[in-house]
């Protein structure tokens, strides 16, 4: 060894101390480790194809999924809502039809239809017609965009107009029947939430507004929702578009800008308390 070897050898005792490496025995090694788990995936394989020729000869059918649909009714329209009451299905959408799967028509409706959990049949009464209100017939424009239960009854909203100039785009209905319940005097609403144990039912438009229950008035309208489109590539409405209550709180996804900085910013969930106040922790 050089005398420059001894110099380094004895200021780095570490590496003095330390075992020749031998390259080729690690390679070796390192290959071997990368056969044996090659062999035992390829053991597993066998396995598996073991137990299923097993299977197959003796007779076992595997489940496999239908690639034929159920002969299920259909509506003509998008759906945007769907809630439960026993075993009325409501659904709420855009829609003027209750139709078979080949598409023949099986009932008109409007923007709601009501269907048996068990059977899939559509509900009706006992005059055969359909439970579900007629809920902005003969219009293209309007549509139920949520539902929600208060109870065993339907809140639904959307833009539909009622029976008169003061009964418009909220009603409550019994989740049984379709029987009315109540009308509401409420602006567009994009989305609903219903509070029974506060009495209330908000609804989600442009603003979040709350109604009560017992007798049937708008309490307020708070929470104003803002789009900046200078920020936006399209040009979004603004407003509420689902409600969600945990206790005190109101989660609320929303399309809506913080106008407050500059430039503003897009925001995707509020959270709101149930006096329709913006918690910003």
């Amino acid at each position: 060894m050089s005398a420059l070897g001894q110099r380094y050898k004895q200021d780095r005792p570490d590496v003095a101390s330390r075992p020749p490496q031998v390259e080729g025995k690690n390679m070796a090694t390192k290959a071997f480790s990368s056969a044996k788990r090659f062999a035992k995936s390829k053991v597993w394989m066998l396995l598996a194809s073991m137990a299923l020729a097993v299977l197959l000869a003796s007779g076992v059918a595997l489940a496999l999924p239908s690639e034929s649909p159920d002969q299920t009714l259909m509506v003509n329209g998008p759906v945007r809502a769907i809630e439960q009451v026993g075993n009325n299905v409501w659904v709420g959408g855009k829609f003027t039809q209750v139709q078979r799967r080949d598409g023949t028509k099986v009932a008109d409706v409007s923007n709601v239809a009501v269907f048996d959990a068990t059977t899939g049949d559509l509900v009706r009464d006992i005059n055969n017609r359909p439970i579900a209100p007629m809920l902005g017939a003969g219009s293209t424009t309007t549509n139920v965009r949520d539902i929600d239960l208060y109870g065993d009854d339907v809140v639904i909203a959307g833009d539909f107009p009622g029976p008169t100039s003061t009964q418009r785009n909220l009603v409550v209905v019994d989740g049984a029947t379709g029987g009315l319940v109540r009308w509401y005097n409420s602006a567009k609403l994009q989305s609903v939430l219903a509070a029974p144990d506060l009495g209330r039912i908000y609804g989600g438009g442009v603003y979040l507004s709350a109604f009560d229950v017992a007798t049937g008035k708008l309490m307020w309208s708070r929470a104003q929702t803002f789009v900046d489109q200078s920020i936006h590539s399209h040009s979004p409405p603004q407003g509420y578009r689902d409600l969600e209550r945990d206790g005190s709180t109101i989660w609320a996804a929303c399309v809506c800008d913080d106008l407050s900085v500059s430039p503003a910013k897009a925001l995707a969930v509020l959270k709101l308390n149930t006096e329709g106040e913006r918690d910003t922790s």
